[in-house]
């Protein structure tokens, strides 16, 4: 990641003043670089030139993590991050008519926190979720310890507030049991006030043939005929089963059939980025 002057000139002055002492005084400042350069700094941290701000900051997971985690990292994995954010801003200005800044936002399945990271430019009032311990750990172990919560693999509820204005939940749909898909969408729903917006990636038919390419012609012509007659297709992990159901897997579904047990939420956009192609990002507005 290119370390220009500007950037430089900014992180030094955040460095060296004293009274910028406290993680939502820094973030103030950094959001001055914009988004792209915003994340950048954040994915260096710690950063050796800048002990004070790292010792404020969250630190980054490792390359190891990141990879083995979201498929990629680095460079690309940030501007992955970073199109993401910029898509949901968009969208939700113009669901809305409204600016992402300044909202309640919940990241629903926050992993390491790298989204965690990339919203927080828009807010300081980012709360993340996940049922595996390990993420929490993780983020924790980071500095993202104040917002961050574990949940349930079938959540009946959440340990964050209610009356979130922006929930997303990027990569979490696309793994999810079809019980698992209900329950979390109404639980959601739950913790959202009347006019929020919730964003979640669902993954194409295609998806498919893109990644399993050992299977056999009978597996794929179950899965695209589970996708295309019922709209729905999961493939489990071998993982042990929640309350009697194996909750993780592959999954890809169609809108038509998200809109169908999504009771309390109406379609308000689609959206995509070349960047992350089988990702479609779905944006339901609470109703």
């Amino acid at each position: 990641m290119n370390n220009f002057e500007y950037i430089a000139e900014q992180l030094q002055k955040v460095e060296d003043a004293a009274d910028v002492d406290d993680r939502i005084a820094v973030y103030r400042e950094l959001r001055k670089l914009g988004i792209n350069d915003f994340l950048g700094t954040l994915w260096r941290m710690p950063a050796m030139e800048y002990p004070r701000i790292s010792g404020i900051l969250p630190s980054m997971a490792s390359i190891d993590v990141q990879s083995s985690w979201t498929g990629s990292s680095g460079p690309i994995l940030m501007n992955q991050s970073v199109s993401f954010a910029r898509a949901a801003t968009f969208n939700y200005a113009e669901i809305t008519g409204s600016s992402l800044k300044g909202k309640k936002i919940l990241d629903f399945g926050c992993g390491y926190g790298r989204l965690l990271r990339a919203f927080a430019y828009f807010s300081d009032d980012v709360h993340g979720v996940d049922p595996w311990t390990e993420s929490i750990r993780i983020c924790h172990e980071a500095g993202l310890k104040d917002n961050v919560s574990i949940s349930d693999y079938l959540p009946t509820s959440l340990p964050v507030p209610v009356n979130f204005d922006f929930v997303f939940a990027f990569s979490v749909f696309t793994h999810l049991s079809e019980r698992a898909t209900k329950q979390s969408l109404s639980t959601i729903r739950q913790h959202m006030r009347s006019g929020a917006v919730l964003c979640i990636t669902v993954r194409p038919i295609e998806y498919w043939r893109a990644v399993y390419r050992d299977k056999t012609e009978a597996f794929f012509e179950a899965v695209e005929h589970a996708h295309r007659s019922v709209g729905f297709a999961f493939v489990p992990h071998h993982r042990d089963a929640i309350d009697g159901d194996i909750t993780y897997g592959d999954t890809s579904m169609t809108i038509d059939y998200l809109l169908s047990i999504a009771t309390d939420f109406k379609l308000a956009s689609v959206d995509r980025s070349g960047d992350d192609e089988m990702q479609r990002y779905v944006y339901l507005k609470a109703i």
